[in-house]
Order: structure tokens, then sequence, then C-alpha cells
């Protein structure tokens, strides 16, 4: 989960073979962030906590650059994100797909009309 000053904490991430605690980086911030969609060689990503959107591109973000991917990014010495050490929380990513299934239902169950399809 991220705190209020951008940290994680209990969380592993995966990148290749390598795992590591989510609230680890060497200047001691990470944010999350999430794959909202690629286009062509720019992928649009959205900030969990303050909902920036930023266009990376693809190659920054290697295997990575994939919709719904939740992204641990940790930031550089001036804030920004380094885009080349995020890894991927798949543990997240599952959970939240189970949520977002989850509303899905209740909000089809609500409607009448049936015009929300999962």
């Amino acid at each position: 989960m991220t705190s209020a000053d951008g940290s994680c904490s209990g969380t592993s991430t995966e990148k290749g073979s390598e795992v590591l605690n989510a609230n680890e980086s060497s200047e001691g911030n990470i944010e999350t962030w999430v794959v909202d969609r690629v286009e062509g060689e720019l992928a649009v990503v959205v900030q969990e906590d303050d909902e920036i959107v930023v266009q990376v591109g693809v190659v920054e973000l290697g295997d990575y650059a994939v919709e719904g991917a939740l992204l641990r990014v940790p930031l550089g010495p001036v804030g920004e994100p380094l885009w080349a050490e995020a890894t991927r929380d798949l543990e997240a990513e599952a959970e939240r797909r189970v949520g977002a299934g989850k509303r899905i239902a209740e909000l089809q169950e609500r409607d009448p009309g049936g015009s929300i399809a999962p």
C-alpha cells in the first residue's frame, strides 16, 4: 500500500527473476503508476495517488508496457520517476482485477437496461 509520502510497504514486486520489497529504492521513495493504455510507441501511465497522467516511451518501460500493468517506480533525486528501474506488482494487479470484476457484477445487477458490459 502507498503511504502519504509515496512510499510503499509490505508488497513485493518482480522484474525478471529479481524480487524486491516495494519500499526499497536507492532514493527511498516509490510511486505507484498504472499503464492505462499503449498507443503506438507511447504508453499512457496514470499515477495512482494524484491521478497524474503522463506518456512514457514503450522502450523505457520494456516488457511492462502492457495495459493494466501496475508499476512501482522509484523516484530520482529531484522527484522524477525512474522508469528504467520500475518493477511490476503482479499480486496487486490480480487484486485489482478481482475488485473490478466484483464492481462490474454489482453494477450489472442494478442496471435494468443491461447496458453495462464486463
